[in-house]
């Protein structure tokens, strides 16, 4: 099975330990697995010429890891992961099937759902095709002379830098193709709250004294088996977006001895 993540950043920036080790519990997880990093010097190669970082570069870290995701899934079946994404032991890629394109979210919410985790056993899947069709209508239109003049005005008016919506080349073109329903055949749509694999919102529940995400996962009280508990699927989706940077620059050592929830359940996923 091929797996697949999206890691681009500033020059002289290496990947934080914490991250290293959600991908080393990939290849616990899926041991016969290849796993390949994808960036603007592959991206073109591994999405068979259907991207080119060209057409990218110029929107943030996370867009390009969602058009990414998109375009080498179409020619690379597999799973495409967020680099912070853990998968248990009891993660099994038997639950999903090949023929769909597998990801989780919230049906009774559109908008809200994870490009996180992507995953396909088909080769031109074609929710992906039609994905992929409007992403590069939307990068096209980006690149166009009236839209940066539009830009432009905005960070004229505003006095700040205007920035692409975070969900333009993602969950702004999943949402307008669940809505059509005819791809139904092709799309399996799974809870992020009910399977665990955003376990964040069931912890909550089940913790009222925790404020929000930083004060969840980096608790040292909350037994790792609580985690292990909720996320049946055996996928933990985490947000490295919010997590300071002095936890950033643990080494991996460091990680591992350290007793915040995060850290515990990596240690506990590597054993």
């Amino acid at each position: 099975m091929n797996i697949f993540y999206y890691w681009e950043s500033p020059p002289q920036c290496a990947m934080p330990a914490y991250l290293e080790l959600c991908l080393q519990t990939w290849r616990r997880a899926c041991p016969n697995s290849s796993i390949q990093r994808v960036d603007q010097s592959n991206l073109s190669d591994l999405s068979g010429g259907r991207i080119k970082a060209a057409d990218v570069a110029k929107f943030s870290y996370p867009l390009q890891s969602d058009i990414a995701a998109v375009a080498v899934l179409i020619e690379q079946p597999g799973l495409f992961l967020d680099a912070d994404t853990i998968l248990l032991s009891g993660f099994d890629i038997k639950r999903y099937d090949p023929k769909k394109l597998t990801i989780y979210g919230n049906a009774k919410h559109l908008g809200n759902h994870s490009t996180s985790f992507l995953c396909t056993g088909t080769k031109e899947n074609p929710i992906l095709l039609r994905w992929l069709e409007e992403a590069s209508r939307r990068i096209g239109r980006h690149n166009t002379r009236s839209m940066r003049l539009k830009w432009w005005l905005r960070k004229r008016l505003s006095g700040k830098p205007a920035k692409v919506p975070w969900h333009y080349l993602g969950n702004g073109i999943l949402d307008d193709l669940l809505r059509d329903g005819s791809f139904s055949d092709y799309l399996e749509l799974r809870s992020a709250h009910a399977s665990g694999a955003y376990p964040t919102s069931k912890l909550l529940e089940q913790n009222p004294k925790f404020k929000g995400y930083k004060d969840l996962w980096f608790d040292p009280g909350i037994p790792v088996d609580d985690v292990v508990r909720i996320c049946r699927d055996g996928v933990v989706m985490l947000q490295n977006s919010w997590h300071p940077q002095s936890y950033k620059d643990l080494t991996m050592s460091q990680v591992l001895s350290d007793q915040a929830l995060v850290s515990r359940l990596i240690a506990h996923s590597q054993a």
